[in-house]
Formats: structure tokens, C-alpha cells, sequence
């Protein structure tokens, strides 16, 4: 999943004398075709690419985690977390080969995903207008992710901020309300042409999430310590339902393939970076791994949709220390929307600009003084309407589990398991009978029959993740669930 780090893909678009955006080039890919085709430009050592991998998975995906161990069970979710990111991994592996395989038969530098999938179906002998289709798919596809996760954060800050306001101060405020207050600072901050301007905001969000994850650790640590969960009833396995809930939490969290591509474009030695990548992706699904397990063991069939909302404690100090936990997760989730936010930007806007600036070429003379201010506003209007947009989402799916599991079935499952291996086939089904990796020689047979493994294994976690998430949000339509709250420890009564 790409989070608050995802701003590592945004900021490859800025030169690095001036740290402004090119104007002249607008997709990701592109901005980083034009700064790596001399790599002496390129400051990524090896290193910097594990961190920068690391802190673009490592964010709020996380924090769902203990939920969907809690739906498949203390065995069976940490086992198909390590499977799943294990496949995701090597499906990682089959883009940056694809990638590169691409850029040597186009004699280009660098491509992004979705001109991958494009020039994937050129090599194949499909004509162009199928090949844009296959570009605009895979777009299609990264602006709902993206968007998706913009509407889940809204929904992790209204939940996390009611409960605050609940424990500290025994107000209760609905949360669609909540979800209309933060609609207006998130509007405002959108409208922010220059990303750079987030980026010392982007450290305070990463601060945070350290903050808080070293927090959530202790309180699991103190409660496993003290032995409060030896009494609870866990499942070893959940039923078919509640897997198929959680294949769409565990593709919603182990989904960062879409920073890859422009991590590899920055890195100065290139031909590391499938090494690079299964080292920081081994790291981040053993840990994901062990903290979706822990939570669960933690805080049993009481697990939230965020491990967040768990944070409970009947002593004042810690109390404080939880509330302030919750402060900084809804600071770093709000700027994480602000740079998600960019993304589906990054690929809409253009095409939106180009109509904007036939619009306004159109415009009696007597109003030409002021094209460049109404330019402005449309541009202005057309990003609060995307806003807008995930704000509704929010609040027709305002369960946030519900919601994580439809982004990480419909959307996610796509990015990470179904599009990869389909490139690798197109790219490499006529390239001799076989091909090498390494000194073994690996019959086309084989890698053809698993690359089509991981697309069905894909699409039936697409759709089993993504009925069970329908079944789900009807029947918390129907039977609504009340938002869980810890008991106040500062007012002795909350039903004055």
C-alpha cells in the first residue's frame, strides 16, 4: 500500500536545483525518465531505496492488520499474510523485469506502470488504441486506489477523533459531522499547487507514525505482560466469509507496488533493485506480519478496524499518553490524504487543464484580462470536487473495515497480484522458448503457468474479497453497530 511515505513517488517530479515542478512533464513516469536519463543525477544509493520501500508500506495499511487476523484467525491470517506478501513480492520483481525488458526494446530510460502495461501490449502486436486502453486500465485502476484511500482516511480521522472527544471529554459528535468539519482544511490544503510546500508536514506525519506505533507496542506488550488476554476466545481459522474480508484488508496494506517503478527510475545503480526490493518487502511482511498476529492475540474479538481505537487504559498518565497516540495518527492520516491526493492529480489534471485552457480560449475578449484567475478557480473547483467525491464515499460506507476491505478487494488486488504477471506474459511469451534468471534455465512452460496461477489466484481474491465486502456493508447497514469507546477516566459520568 502507498501512504503518507507515497510522497517518495510525487517528489521525483521536482528538479533538484530549484525543487520546483517541471510544467513541461506531468506524469510520475515521465518526470522520472527526464531526471534519470543521465543516472549521475540520480541520489538514491541502495540504501536510501530500502528506506525510502520500507516507510512507503509502512503507514496506516498497518494498523488493519490485527482486523484481519482477527478474520482468518491467529493461524491462518499471519500465515496468508506472509503468503500474500510473498507473491505481491515476486510480483514486484515480474514489473521491474517487464519494466526494464520494455525500456530496452524502446530504447527509453525508464517507464512507469502504466506505460509498462502500454508498451507491454505494443510488443505483443496489439495496435495502439488497444494499448492506450491497457494504460488507461491500469490509471483507472491507481485513481481509485488512491482515492479509495483518501476516503478511508477520512473515515480513520472522523472514528478517531469522535473517540477522543468521547474519553476526554464525554462529547459525542456524530461522525458524519466530523467527516463535514474536516472536510473544510482538507479542501484548503488540496488547493496547494506545489507539493513541495508538504514536505516539512510529510516529516511531522512520518514522526508520528513512529510515535504512535512504539506506543501501540507498548500497550500490547503491557497488556500480554499482565496476562488480560489469557481468558479470551480466539479462532485458529475463520470461515469463508471472513478470509475473503480479509484477502481486502491484506491487499490494502501490502499494496506499494505503485512506488517501485519510480524508485527504481532514481536509483543509481539500477540493476539493484529487484535485491533491493525483496530485502525491504521480506522486512515489511514479517512485520506485518507479527503485528497483525500480536494485535490480535492482544486484544482478541474486540480488535477494531484500527488497532488505534484499542488504545484503553483506566490510569490518567496513560490515558493522556493513548489520547495524544490518537492526535498524532488523525495529524499524519490528514497529511497522508493531502499527498495521496496527488497522485490521482498527477494523472487526471493534465487532460482537465487541457479542456480547461479551450474553456477559457473561448471567453469573450472582454474577460481575457482575467483567463489566468478563472484558469485558476476551475482548476480549483475541479480539485474540491474530487474531494468532495471521497468525502461521499466516507460517509455512504462509514464503517471503516468495511470500507479498507472493498478499496484493498476491488481496486488493490489489481495493482498488486492481477496487472504484474499479465505484463510479464505479454512481454516475455515470444521472447525464445525459455529464459534465464541466474545460470538455471526455467522452461517457458513454468513460468507461464505460474504467472497465470497468480492472475486466477488475483481474480478470486478480487471477487471473494469483494462480494464478502458488499455482504458486509449491507448488513451493517441493516444492523448498525455502535462505535466502540473506551470508558473515561477524566468525568466520572458520560450520561449527564
Amino acid at each position: 500500500m502507498a501512504d503518507v511515505e507515497g510522497n517518495v513517488n510525487i517528489q521525483e517530479g521536482y528538479d533538484g536545483d530549484n525543487g520546483e515542478l517541471d510544467p513541461l512533464i506531468t506524469s510520475i513516469g515521465n518526470r522520472s525518465r527526464r531526471n534519470c536519463v543521465n543516472r549521475l543525477h540520480c541520489f538514491y544509493s541502495d540504501t536510501d531505496t530500502f528506506i525510502h520501500l520500507i516507510k512507503a508500506n509502512v503507514g496506516s495499511g498497518l494498523l488493519a492488520l490485527p482486523a484481519a487476523v482477527k478474520n482468518a484467525g491467529y493461524i491462518v491470517g499471519p500465515v496468508g499474510i506472509l503468503v500474500l506478501g510473498f507473491i505481491a513480492t515476486h510480483c514486484i520483481g515480474l514489473l521491474l523485469e517487464s519494466a526494464k525488458k520494455l525500456c530496452q526494446w524502446k530504447k527509453i530510460a525508464a517507464l512507469d506502470y502504466s506505460e509498462t502495461m502500454q508498451f507491454a501490449l505494443l510488443k505483443k502486436g496489439f495496435n495502439r488504441n488497444v494499448a492506450n486502453i491497457g494504460k488507461m486500465v491500469v490509471n483507472l485502476f491507481l485513481i481509485v486506489t488512491q482515492l479509495g484511500f483518501c476516503s478511508i482516511y477520512f473515515v480513520f480521522i472522523a472514528d478517531s477523533f469522535q473517540q477522543v472527544l468521547k474519553e476526554a471529554y464525554c462529547v459525542t459528535m456524530p461522525e458524519k459531522l466530523l467527516v463535514a468539519i474536516f472536510l473544510i482544511p482538507v479542501v484548503v490544503f488540496c488547493w496547494v499547487q506545489n507539493i513541495n510546500s508538504l514536505s516539512a508536514l510529510s516529516l511531522v506525519a512520518n514522526v508520528s507514525i513512529a510515535i504512535g506505533l512504539v506506543v501501540i507496542f507498548y500497550d500490547e506488550a503491557s497488556y500480554l505482560a499482565t496476562k488480560k488476554g489469557s481468558s479470551m476466545q480466539l479462532h485458529a481459522a475463520g470461515n469463508l466469509m471472513n478470509i475473503s474480508l480479509f484477502f481486502g484488508t491484506a491487499f490494502y496494506s501490502v499494496e506499494g507496488i505503485g512506488v517501485v517503478l519510480p524508485l527504481e527510475n532514481k536509483m543509481k545503480q539500477p540493476t539493484h533493485a529487484k535485491s533491493v526490493v525483496y530485502c525491504g518487502m521480506a522486512v515489511v511482511t514479517i512485520l506485518f506480519a507479527l503485528f497483525g498476529a500480536i494485535g490480535y492475540l492482544t486484544y482478541g474479538e474486540n480488535t477494531q478496524a484500527s488497532v488505534t481505537l484499542n488504545l484503553c487504559s483506566n490510569n490518567e498518565l496513560t490515558t493522556i499518553l493513548f489520547l495524544i497516540t490518537k492526535m498524532l495518527f488523525v495529524v499524519s492520516i490528514f497529511v497522508s490524504y493531502m499527498i495521496q491526493f496527488y497522485v490521482p492529480m498527477d494523472i487526471v489534471e493534465p487532460s482537465i487543464l487541457k479542456f480547461i485552457d479551450q474553456l477559457t480560449n473561448k471567453l469573450p475578449v472582454l474577460c481575457m484580462t482575467y483567463q489566468a484567475t478563472i484558469k485558476t478557480v476551475l482548476r480549483l473547483c475541479f480539485r474540491t470536487l474530487v474531494v468532495l467525491l471521497t468525502a461521499s464515499l466516507a460517509l455512504a460506507i462509514p464503517d471503516l473495515g468495511d470500507l479498507i476491505n472493498l478499496v484493498g478487494s476491488v481496486a488493490s488486488s489489481a495493482l498488486s497480484m492481477i496487472f504484474p504477471p499479465f505484463i510479464h506474459l505479454l512481454t516475455f511469451w515470444n521472447w525464445k522458448s525459455s529464459h534465464t534468471k541466474g545460470n538455471k534455465i526455467i522452461s517457458s512452460f513454468f513460468w507461464i503457468l505460474k504467472d497465470i496461477i497468480i492472475i486466477l489466484l488475483g481474480i478470486m481474491g478480487f471477487a471473494f474479497g469483494t462480494i464478502a465486502s458488499l455482504h458486509s456493508i449491507v448488513s451493517d447497514m441493516k444492523h448498525k453497530n455502535s462505535s466502540s469507546f473506551c470508558k473515561s477516566t477524566f468525568v466520572l459520568s458520560c450520561e449527564l
